[in-house]
């Protein structure tokens, strides 16, 4: 699903592996609509969810409030949560915030 700003869409996944691939930009227009994309996929009750980021190509501190609410709603649900980032914006801007270390992350070659 396009957003201003951000895309969103299924990924092929194993099974009990929800895949969401974003594009785009995370930040305080688009962050409400990941975390809606994220909860209806978390509806499904996958065992993990996986969100490529590889293709974010600017966060700011909403995008991150997002991802961390991502977190909390995963631990609910008791799903696992992983991040695939690349070395670049998002990957940044966690370890510039201290946030890195909260997520389970596979930081893929760009």
């Amino acid at each position: 699903m396009t957003f201003q700003g951000l895309s969103v869409s299924d990924a092929t996944g194993l099974e009990g592996t929800a895949v969401l691939h974003v594009c785009g930009e995370l930040d305080l227009a688009t962050a409400r609509r990941l975390t809606d994309e994220v909860e209806e996929r978390l509806t499904q009750h996958p065992s993990e969810l996986v969100l490529d980021l590889r293709e974010v190509g600017l966060m700011d501190s909403s995008g991150a409030g997002a991802l961390l609410g991502v977190r909390r709603r995963c631990e609910r649900r008791e799903a696992r949560l992983v991040l695939v980032v690349v070395e670049g914006p998002v990957r940044r801007l966690l370890r510039r915030l201290g946030l890195d270390a909260l997520f389970s992350l596979v930081v893929a070659a760009s």
